[in-house]
């Protein structure tokens, strides 16, 4: 039998040294924030159009010249927490996502993690938000990508998934 848990309190368990919260929101402080983004980042554009500072045939002009970023990749972004940006939607194909896209995602963003010596991070379930990948199979992936790292090299997960999919990420996870 699970343990009772309080509405809206974030599911935790430990995989070896690290510890790991399943919420649908991250719930303590993180360093870096891994979330799900688009080969055109249309994903993290803002949802109201700023007013124009240059004229508008520049702006159309460097529209159609913009190139897609390459699935697998990943963007970071600056700020506090670091923002990670990984590449697993590609909005022409169908489906959009795929859990290779996911595995190099999250390997490139644990990566510069890594790299930049943070111990927290955040993760959205990659490629489930608007991908229409199974929770279940990404949390397979996101347990290999984990199992790869050195030892002791993440302290702390916070993983964000929609509230409906909590449990069954968290049992998931203990398998």
């Amino acid at each position: 039998m699970a343990p009772l848990r309080l509405v809206g309190a974030p599911i935790r368990l430990s995989l070896g040294g690290l510890e790991v919260a399943i919420s649908d929101d991250v719930c303590d402080p993180i360093d870096a924030l891994i979330v799900e983004e688009d080969t055109f980042l249309v994903l993290s554009a803002p949802p109201e159009i700023p007013p124009l500072s240059e004229h508008p045939v520049r702006i159309f002009t460097a529209l159609t010249e913009a190139e897609p970023l390459e699935l697998g990749a990943i963007r970071v972004r600056g700020g506090a927490p670091l923002l990670i940006q990984a590449v697993v939607i590609d909005l022409e194909q169908d489906p959009p996502a795929s859990l290779e896209a996911v595995r190099s995602t999250l390997a490139a963003a644990l990566s510069e993690l890594g790299r930049r010596k943070l111990r927290r991070a955040g993760l959205e379930l990659l490629g489930t938000i608007h991908g229409g990948l199974d929770p279940a199979e990404v949390v397979d992936v996101v347990k290999g990508v984990l199992a790869a790292l050195p030892p002791e090299s993440l302290e702390q997960l916070s993983i964000v998934a929609r509230h409906r999919d909590l449990e069954r990420v968290a049992a998931q996870l203990r398998v």
